[in-house]
């Protein structure tokens, strides 16, 4: 078996609804503010890239709009371009916001089929 390398590189899709935390994460990633993160919906309207360095690895993390059901011509793009970050990356990472349910349906709950090709997907819930 040939010796890992010392240093590990590859792009990370933060995906996820609208509102979810991707620009904060990727701003609390990366240490500077690469992407604007407000609490108002759909901000992020282009991929945006930010890179996460750290002594063993390096990770361009690609900061998605939200994915939603588009109506309207802006958001049919703002969803295409979030779908567009998605491809050709080595890992997605999609967040998600933690459901408030009842106690009888806490214990049941399942978060349904992530939709992807062939990336490794990484589910992470984030409390807003």
């Amino acid at each position: 078996m040939p010796d890992q390398p010392a240093h590990r590189f590859g792009y990370v899709a933060v995906c996820g609804r609208p509102n979810v935390g991707k620009s904060t994460l990727v701003n609390a990633l990366v240490g500077e503010p690469v992407a604007v993160a407000t609490a108002h919906p759909q901000t992020t309207r282009e991929r945006m890239l930010g890179i996460w360095s750290r002594p063993a690895f390096q990770a361009v993390l690609v900061d998605t709009p939200g994915l939603h059901k588009a109506r309207s011509a802006l958001n049919r793009y703002m969803v295409s371009e979030a779908l567009a970050g998605c491809r050709d990356v080595d890992v997605v990472l999609m967040l998600a916001e933690v459901p408030s349910l009842p106690a009888d349906r806490a214990a049941t709950w399942e978060p349904g089929d992530v939709a992807r090709d062939s990336s490794p997907c990484a589910v992470r819930s984030s409390s807003c």
